[in-house]
């Protein structure tokens, strides 16, 4: 049995846990365990001594009486009155979600406000945080739904490590509403597709347990007392994240090193170099955030500069020969095959992370992605553009809009046949991660844990039609619909032009049959060149002079 207490403001907690007040509606939410969802749930009621008595649905109640409800579910909705001395009345509603609720002065930068995270289980984790507003587009007074980055403390304002929703043990956590997102769930549900997807950083056999990305899970959050919507909570992205070797604090030798591309420039899109300070926080759109200045100063920017540098200037045949000691291509594969599904357009030159895990044994460097609304047929700007920017059958990647260099000449110089790589990675994983189905059905398990908590009633009942989405409709169900139509008619161009496996007779992989792929056959004759992938014109398990016949055939016959 469950104790509610009904403390002299008016909110209500299970198990001596207080529920927070939305005074905005004058709802109180209260989190049970899922378990306890659709059934009756009874519970022993106590309040303040102040309060003489309450009633819940016009029945008396004294303190440390029963009261069964008749069911607790995302529709259910009981009055609870209660005197101090005046009668003030609420209404109580019920969520399986955990709820976090933050209440202080919040700002750019770190206050130390009190967090408190109520756990269905009846955990409650309480006590000082230092809370700020965070992200760049959202982080705007005239934005609604900001978001937060929390770090707690403890009573001295030391570090306090806390492990919440079975995710790491940390202080440092991410409150994620998807304030631009009609669904608000692009960015998790794409991330643990990513994390799903990715083949380990180079450095797995140190650090097998090391993520190029982030988990979380949804909560509902409070902020002074007004309800702010559900958020993904989720972990930070950092050193410890990636397992990066740490700083020697005792000679301040610097190890692992991590990167952030803040905002797109020539350096964040590998396209050419400027000097750099290592005593600023920022280099050319990268933000250094391992070792950041507050671990040491001056830090060291020379592994993302030397990355950046080689990839600008390189002469073609050194860049084919080298490049795979420069960034980590079984990862960079991924990247480009899930940057081109997803249409990830605010994700070309800038929010990832580029790692290096110890440049005193390699300064090859790895990504990992961060900010994943822009994705699935939503355009990322300040005026929002969605529903109108459906490019669902262009390239992301391409030479009309360079944004991402070291894409761009990987796809132009195929070293070590990297476009036939990302079509053979594409098709492995689009029988199963990369499916229609499965990726809907990532959706399907989020939306479905929204709706019967709940939450999906709460966030469009308090941000439909808001400023922050252009005064659009917010509906999560029709914007399900949407993603699907638009993800079928992406795999579909996917499947049939930029993965499409290669023509008899595209020798030279480039998209076309001519004089070039004769030149190239010849080359694999010769033993100059080693992809013979689709050098045996003729298919007869060989590939000799017939093919060059037959290569002739093909090319003085196309239309």
């Amino acid at each position: 049995m469950l104790t509610l207490c009904l403390s002299a403001t008016g909110q209500i907690s299970l198990n001596n846990r207080p529920a927070v007040l939305d005074t905005l509606t004058g709802t109180m939410l209260v989190s049970v365990p899922e378990a306890d969802f659709g059934l009756p749930y009874t519970a022993r009621i106590n309040f303040n001594d102040k309060i003489e008595q309450i009633s819940i649905n016009g029945t008396t109640l004294a303190n440390g009486d029963n009261i069964t409800f008749p069911v607790v579910d995302a529709n259910a909705r009981y009055q609870v009155t209660f005197y101090e001395p005046a009668p003030v009345t609420r209404t109580i509603q019920f969520t399986f979600l955990p709820i976090v609720d933050i209440q202080g002065t919040i700002a750019k930068t770190y206050n130390i406000i009190t967090a408190n995270v109520y756990n269905p289980d009846g955990k409650l984790i309480t006590g000082p945080a230092k809370v700020k507003f965070r992200g760049s587009s959202i982080n705007s007074n005239r934005i609604q739904k900001r978001g937060y980055h929390i770090k707690f403390v403890d009573n001295n304002g030391e570090k306090r490590e806390e492990k919440l929703l079975g995710l790491r043990n940390d202080n440092s956590w991410i409150l994620d509403g998807g304030t631009f997102d009609f669904i608000r769930i692009r960015n998790r549900v794409l991330t643990d597709l990513w994390l799903d997807m990715v083949a380990k950083p180079y450095y797995a056999d140190r650090e097998p347990s090391a993520r190029s990305g982030v988990r979380g899970a949804p909560v509902e959050v409070f902020r002074n007392n007004e309800y702010q919507g559900f958020y993904l909570l989720t972990e930070a992205l950092d050193r410890k994240q990636m397992k990066l070797e740490k700083l020697d604090e005792n000679t301040n030798t610097i190890y692992g090193l991590l990167y952030k591309s803040s905002k797109r420039s020539p350096e964040t899109r590998m396209m050419q170099t400027s000097p750099y300070d290592n005593n600023s926080a920022t280099w050319g759109g990268f933000e250094i955030k391992y070792p950041d200045l507050d671990d040491l100063c001056p830090t060291d920017y020379s592994v993302m500069f030397d990355a950046v540098h080689f990839v600008a200037n390189a002469a073609d045949s050194t860049f084919t020969d080298s490049i795979k000691h420069v960034l980590d291509m079984p990862v960079i594969v991924d990247y480009y095959v899930f940057l081109e599904t997803t249409f990830a357009y605010d994700n070309e030159g800038k929010n990832m992370y580029w790692a290096c895990y110890d440049q005193n044994r390699s300064r090859m460097i790895t990504p990992a992605v961060w900010d994943l609304d822009a994705t699935l047929g939503q355009y990322h700007a300040p005026t929002y553009f969605h529903p109108n920017f459906l490019d669902d059958n262009i390239s992301l990647i391409n030479f009309d809009n360079p944004q991402d260099n070291y894409l761009l000449r990987l796809i132009k110089l195929n070293p070590d046949r990297f476009r036939q790589q990302a079509r053979d990675r594409y098709r492995q994983l689009r029988d199963n991660l990369l499916s229609h189905q499965s990726i809907m059905a990532r959706f399907d398990h989020y939306l479905d844990l929204l709706s019967r908590s709940g939450a999906t009633d709460r966030e469009q009942a308090r941000y439909n039609r808001h400023s922050d989405l252009n005064f659009r409709t917010l509906n999560l169900s029709q914007e399900r619909d949407f993603i699907d139509q638009w993800l079928a008619r992406r795999l579909e161009f996917l499947d049939n032009a930029l993965f499409a496996q290669r023509e008899n007779g595209d020798v030279n992989d480039d998209g076309s049959i001519d004089i070039g792929d004769l030149n190239a056959l010849i080359n694999i004759l010769l033993g100059r060149e080693t992809d013979t992938t689709e050098a045996d014109i003729d298919h007869n398990g060989k590939i000799d002079i017939a093919d060059i016949n037959a290569l002739i055939t093909l090319i003085t016959h196309r239309p």
